[in-house]
């Protein structure tokens, strides 16, 4: 079986093919999403498989609170008040951009989590090279890549 992925091997030109695709209603990119990756088409009026049901919901279940579960900053602010401090994983910091990130500031052991997407967060465990010996360069671009906007549209 022939994935797209081993066509396309650049994620960043997937992402970038994905959002060229902005003007394509969510529906209709959803169905073409479903059929490139499932070889079956979508069905939505009477979804059976859990993974229609799946694209259902990313289509037309729409609750407010689904905002703010799916933001991990503001998902802790949630937590607190309905079960309580105890529940939440401190965070050490907060940044808006990759530029504001000081890499001399940050643990040895931690992890970077992005807010915009999944499987992008960046593992520090006893960094090998000393953090000052690290080119900036290379670490500003590793992580504003993975800061980027990853999709077009929040349902994509």
């Amino acid at each position: 079986m022939i994935r797209y992925q081993d066509i396309i091997k650049s994620k960043d030109l997937r992402i970038k093919i994905v959002q060229s695709l902005g003007f394509i209603p969510d529906e209709c990119m959803i169905k073409l999403q479903y059929f490139i990756k499932a070889k079956r088409r979508l069905n939505l009026r009477n979804p059976m498989r859990y993974t229609e049901k799946l694209q259902w919901y990313k289509l037309y279940y729409r609750d407010p609170v689904m905002t703010t579960c799916v933001d991990k900053h503001l998902v802790k602010e949630y937590v607190r008040n309905i079960l309580g401090e105890e529940y939440i994983i401190p965070e050490l910091f907060c940044w808006k951009s990759a530029e504001e990130i000081d890499f001399d500031l940050i643990p040895d052991n931690c992890v970077i989590k992005v807010n915009n997407g999944t499987g992008t967060n960046i593992f520090i465990k006893e960094m090998a090279v000393p953090k000052g010996r690290v080119s900036k360069s290379k670490r500003d671009k590793k992580t504003s890549r993975k800061m980027d906007k990853s999709s077009s549209k929040e349902s994509r």
